[in-house]
């Protein structure tokens, strides 16, 4: 596999593991303040949203760091990453 196919391939992947642990994040957020979740279920539920802020991150460096355009959506990609990351770290602070 030439370079460039591996590259574009990490990427999707990288962008593709960023949405799902994103929406994964979000769902743990959601139940951050319920009362109905064991101390287990919240440990599992922060190692989550943790592994998804790290998915995001390196998605996003991918983004900054590549020559391509995506269309004209590479910025708004990007955007929509930071707040993302913005977003689960403040779950984080106030679960």
């Amino acid at each position: 596999m030439s370079n460039e196919k591996t590259r574009r391939s990490l990427l999707s992947d990288a962008l593709g593991c960023g949405a799902v642990a994103a929406l994964a994040g979000v769902a743990a957020f959601n139940n951050f303040g319920t009362g109905l979740s064991t101390a287990r279920a919240d440990h599992w539920d922060r190692e989550k949203v943790h592994h998804a802020v790290d998915a995001l991150e390196a998605a996003r460096d991918e983004l900054r760091h590549t020559d391509r355009d995506f269309h004209g959506h590479k910025e708004e990609a990007i955007h929509a990453v930071d707040e993302a990351i913005r977003t689960l770290k403040i779950a984080l602070e106030n679960e």
